[in-house]
């Protein structure tokens, strides 16, 4: 059996750890994950306390973490499918892979879609895995036409 519940602050290492490994599991070219941990460690104090970031874990009954999910929240000018602008991200999406397909994470992502509802948010997004895509497709998520650039690059958008 098992519980899902609101993530506290006692909790970010927990957190931190679970999104280390969900990166992990899909980027191939980065190592500094101690820094990322650092850095994210501090960046969920602060979103926890001001609910910017809302984190739910998945625990069993003696009480071990074993699965998370997240929301944050951002806002963008209207939309002809978002008048209001305001839109829920899920992230951290994460099982241990013992706990895998038992519904752990269909919970979870529940659990945070049911949250972004009561906060008035009409509109989720998320970045899906492959892993991940059966879920997010059965929830109702389809995929769009987003494109990113990182900033930080040596890009000049010059093909």
């Amino acid at each position: 059996m098992y519980t899902i519940r609101r993530a506290q602050p006692t909790d970010i290492p927990v957190l931190v750890k679970f999104r280390e490994r969900m990166f992990q599991s899909f980027v191939d070219d980065f190592s500094d994950y101690d820094e990322m941990s650092k850095v994210t460690a501090t960046y969920l104090e602060k979103k926890l306390e001001k609910n910017e970031f809302v984190a739910w874990v998945g625990e069993t009954d003696e009480g071990v973490i074993i699965a998370c999910s997240a929301i944050s929240f951002y806002e963008l000018p209207p939309k002809p499918w978002n008048l209001d602008g305001k839109y829920a991200y899920v992230s951290s999406m994460f099982t241990e892979p013992d706990y895998r397909g038992k519904g752990l994470g269909g919970k979870l992502l529940q659990a945070a879609l049911d949250y972004a509802r009561e906060m008035d948010i009409t509109v989720a997004t998320l970045h899906a895995t492959e892993s991940g895509e059966l879920l997010y497709r059965f929830f109702g998520f389809q995929k769009t036409s987003e494109m990113e650039l990182l900033l930080s690059s040596n890009n000049d958008g010059v093909a």
